[in-house]
């Protein structure tokens, strides 16, 4: 089961955030994990489990993708260098734990690239079958443009990248799910306002003023498939849920982002978008009959 959040997440203000909030603390979050590797242990059977194939992976996916507990969610408000409030998981460790106890630490793994002195890192994450072959795999950049030290540079470029990565598997994915992406490091606008020449008001002394909401989203231009389809998957209506499974569902498949833009864009009631679910389901069996 998925937890609901009624209360806003607990904020982090110049790097500092609460230990834990009434709302939903770290104890509760520890709690709530433990019984979700409790029922993946159940379903993969604990003496007979010898790896994945794609049904079993299939059948615990959906713990993969259950939300996180209020008490692993951090808000981080706008301040200097970040003109934009955001969720997130309170760490990268929280949706590797995840991970393991779900798929146990031996039927998956990560690796990350860095470039640019530690300043940019991909995180690459991939679940393997019994025989060592990849079932599915997902990846994403990540950075900083700053760091006290060169040790935190590299730490807040993989952090920045793998909360992406992980939740293009499961863990975690909620937390982006009508969210509009303001990262400079992913999002060319943002980047360019961020860098644009200091305003007259930065220069006598309101440096740390921020632009408004409404300055950043207007800033934002859909122009690429990536793009379309994370604007197509903000859309709330009757079928905002059916829509997210089904995106989900072509990720499985293989389904690039072009084509899985084209199958929702051509789903736009309930019986064509019952179809294309019911085409994915069946492919994704036959998957699994195939392994």
């Amino acid at each position: 089961m998925g937890t609901t959040q009624t209360k806003k997440p607990p904020v982090r203000k110049n790097g500092e955030f609460p230990a834990s909030a009434a709302w939903g603390s770290i104890g509760d979050a520890v709690s709530y994990e433990e019984a979700i590797a409790t029922e993946a242990e159940t379903i993969r059977g604990f003496q007979a489990f010898a790896g994945l194939d794609v049904t079993m992976f299939l059948r615990l996916w959906p713990l993969l993708t259950r939300s996180l507990h209020p008490g692993h969610v951090i808000h981080t408000t706008a301040g200097k260098g970040k003109p934009y409030p955001s969720d997130g998981a309170r760490s990268a460790q929280v949706l590797i734990d995840r991970m393991n106890n779900v798929l146990t630490p031996l039927c998956w793994d990560y690796r990350e690239e860095y470039s640019d002195g530690g300043k940019l890192c991909k995180v690459t994450v991939t679940v393997f079958d019994k025989a060592g072959v990849a079932l599915v795999s997902r990846s994403s950049w990540g950075g900083v443009n700053q760091g006290s030290t060169a040790g935190n540079i590299y730490k807040g470029s993989f952090t920045n990248a793998a909360k992406l990565a992980f939740a293009r598997l499961g863990p975690g994915h909620e937390i982006y799910v009508g969210v509009v992406d303001f990262d400079p490091d992913v999002n060319a606008d943002i980047a360019k306002a961020q860098a644009r020449t200091p305003s007259h008001a930065e220069r006598t002394g309101n440096a740390d003023k921020q632009p408004a909401a409404g300055d950043v989203e207007a800033a934002v231009r859909v122009s690429t498939p990536e793009e379309e389809l994370a604007a197509l998957l903000l859309v709330k209506d009757d079928l905002d849920v059916s829509r997210i499974k089904a995106e989900q569902g072509m990720g499985l498949l293989g389904a690039s982002p072009a084509q899985r833009l084209r199958e929702l864009q051509s789903a736009q009631d309930e019986p064509s978008l019952n179809a294309l679910l019911g085409r994915i389901t069946t492919a994704l069996e036959a998957q699994g009959e195939e392994s």
